[in-house]
């Protein structure tokens, strides 16, 4: 919100605000609010950094405010700002406001305040100063001594018990401006002299402004027209956005844009999406209080109200920036996937060249027995004739020292046999991990662009992640938590962080084992819904191992084998040839009253004879996806 769309914000609202009553103050987020007694009247101050505002807060706020007061939206207030609350509150509410003013050149809004313990006392006020520039502070509060009482970022000269800054003083002359039509200027004097220095008013959009009219005119001309606009005519609020609001905006869908951008056509409410893509703050989605020359081509919505059009515009912010954290995050989280992809893809092709001697072993056994009566062996080998080379050569074969030569060459086949099943196995998930890094490289290559909001939709459909609460992303076998704040972050069903390792199936599914008796028990209790399969080694103590079923279709029986030799590897079955594991849906798994963590009953379960090993085509992390 730039100085001169501030200026009319505050001229609108303070007729509407003084002498009334503060009756709460609240926080979410970054954003500061009071409301006041006898409507549903709140003036809001966003104290974002990247993005400050003021604007009275309309019904429709209320209700998102709402949904979102008290307890559950102070959680999202840092720890210093949730101090600052406290104090403003302990001295505001019940406060009536006297005045609000902004300085004439600055984005600083003062806000003086007449407590009713002191309302008797002339010049008891206080003031509430809210500093809208983006700086390192951006609130305070001065006391009845006009000293600063608390702040909520103190840094550099701002100290508690200080003044509070002065207002900026700018040189600036509207009158002149006949005269400066007739100067020779370059656009780099205009610069310097009114968009560069310390005490300009102008800011970036202005100065954007300015040289795209250069184009068309002499710097002198378009300083001109740019100070008759903000000086001498009407302003009027403006929104210009690169997709319509209704887009961004939930219950938009009444406004209607006095332009339509150049490069979108309407599409129905239900259908999000413009080839636009989503708009960045401050190029294609701008606020502002005179007609722009460099937002020709963008949709254009002209408002009654500076601060109906003001809180709008916050909304569509916030809702764009969650569509580019929500591209971020995918974009990320596709990266995540295909690096884990294509290590499990090096280790397959590893696998595959050290079992592509299935044959050779073979014929190293064959040529052992053929050599029984006529081999020699010594350190280590058996010297034997080659038999399958037409000179029959004598050749060398390893033999382990304490074998004779035919439980060598049992071994020779049972290895031999062994690399066959390998390849038989690595041959197919080599080429399903193939498939799945190609289609993730081009879900990849399709977020490279301008991010749009339709192809994010789709990208996550398609990639089976799906949007988290807020602007987040999560796989549908993600297990991150959500809603609360660091340090105290909840657990729900399906969702808990850092508990177990984890394994990613070739068929794409979550493979979540548990570390200990406490694990086990989380993880079948806490993490596993209904539906998810559910394994564990019988007869033999182990660890709880689920697959994660959040499409509700049947998991595919690879994946089952898979995790049930993982659960034969995480158990005392582990040196077995073979071991049995039981495996269910985790709805017939129960536990018995006061019974001891891992210890579980089943109602139903069926049974695999697995090799206790991790299937080496499976990308062994314990890091979340």
């Amino acid at each position: 919100m730039d100085n001169f769309y501030l200026n009319e914000i505050v001229a609108e609202i303070a007729p509407v605000i003084r002498g009334r009553l503060i009756t709460r103050i609240s926080m979410d987020g970054t954003d500061l609010r009071l409301d006041f007694g006898g409507s549903r009247l709140g003036l809001v101050a966003r104290l974002a950094g990247d993005d400050p505002a003021l604007f009275l807060a309309s019904e429709r706020s209320g209700k998102t405010t709402a949904k979102r007061s008290g307890v559950d939206a102070e959680r999202t207030v840092s720890g210093s700002g949730y101090r600052f609350l406290l104090q403003l509150r302990s001295k505001l509410v019940g406060a009536g406001l006297t005045s609000i003013d902004k300085d004439p050149y600055d984005r600083v809004v003062r806000i003086t305040l007449r407590p009713t313990d002191e309302s008797a006392t002339p010049g008891s006020e206080v003031s509430l100063i809210l500093i809208l520039t983006g700086r390192s502070v951006n609130a305070l509060l001065t006391g009845t001594s006009g000293l600063i009482e608390i702040a909520l970022k103190e840094a550099g000269p701002i100290q508690i018990g200080s003044p509070p800054p002065p207002p900026r003083i700018v040189a600036l002359d509207p009158s002149a401006l006949p005269e400066i039509a007739d100067q020779a200027l370059t656009p780099d004097d205009i610069l310097g002299s009114y968009f560069r220095s310390g005490s300009s008013p102008f800011g970036k959009l202005y100065q954007m402004e300015f040289l795209f009219r250069c184009s068309s005119s002499s710097p002198s001309l378009a300083l001109r027209s740019l100070l008759e606009d903000l000086f001498i005519r009407k302003r009027k609020p403006i929104i210009y956005t690169s997709v319509l609001l209704d887009h961004l905006v939930e219950g938009a869908l009444n406004l209607e844009p006095v332009r339509r951008p150049a490069t979108a056509e309407r599409t129905s409410a239900t259908e999000i999406g413009s080839p636009a893509g989503v708009p960045s703050p401050g190029s294609d989605l701008i606020l502002s209080c005179i007609e722009l020359a460099t937002a020709e081509g963008l949709a254009r919505y002209e408002f009654a109200s500076f601060s109906k059009a003001a809180e709008i515009y916050s909304e569509a912010i916030a809702t764009a920036k969650s569509w580019r954290e929500r591209h971020r995050r995918l974009s990320s989280a596709l990266e995540g996937r295909l690096k884990k992809l294509r290590a499990a893809r090096r280790s397959i092709e590893s696998d595959l060249a050290r079992f592509s001697d299935a044959a050779k072993l073979k014929r190293s056994g064959d040529l052992l027995l053929a050599n029984l009566s006529t081999a020699r062996t010594e350190h280590g080998v058996a010297i034997v004739k080659d038999y399958y080379d037409a000179g029959e050569p004598f050749i060398e074969i390893e033999i382990p020292k304490d074998q004779t030569l035919q439980q060598a060459a049992a071994d020779y086949y049972q290895r031999s046999q062994k690399a066959t099943r390998a390849i038989k196995t690595l041959g197919p998930r080599a080429k399903e991990i193939g498939k799945q890094i190609s289609r993730t490289e081009e879900l990849l290559a399709s977020l490279q662009q301008q991010p749009d909001i339709k192809r994010i939709e789709e990208v996550e459909a398609s990639s089976g992640f799906r949007r988290d609460a807020g602007p987040g992303l999560r796989s549908r076998t993600s297990t991150a938590g959500r809603g609360a704040p660091a340090g105290r972050r909840k657990s729900s069903r399906g969702q808990r962080v850092g508990i177990g390792r984890r394994f990613l199936s070739s068929d794409g599914y979550e493979i979540v084992v548990g570390r200990n008796d406490a694990e086990n028990d989380a993880i079948t209790f806490k993490v596993a819904g209904s539906l998810d399969v559910w394994l564990h080694a019988a007869d033999y103590p182990g660890s709880h191992v689920v697959v994660r079923n959040p499409s509700r279709r049947p998991v595919p029986q690879r994946s089952i084998v898979e995790a049930a030799r993982i659960a034969a590897f995480y158990s005392q079955a582990r040196r077995q040839g073979k071991a049995a594991v039981n495996y269910t849906q985790k709805k017939f798994v129960s536990k018995a009253p006061k019974a001891k963590p891992g210890l579980v009953r089943l109602s139903s379960f069926k049974t695999l004879l697995v090799e206790p090993t991790i299937p080496s085509a499976l990308d062994q992390s314990n890091e979340e996806f």
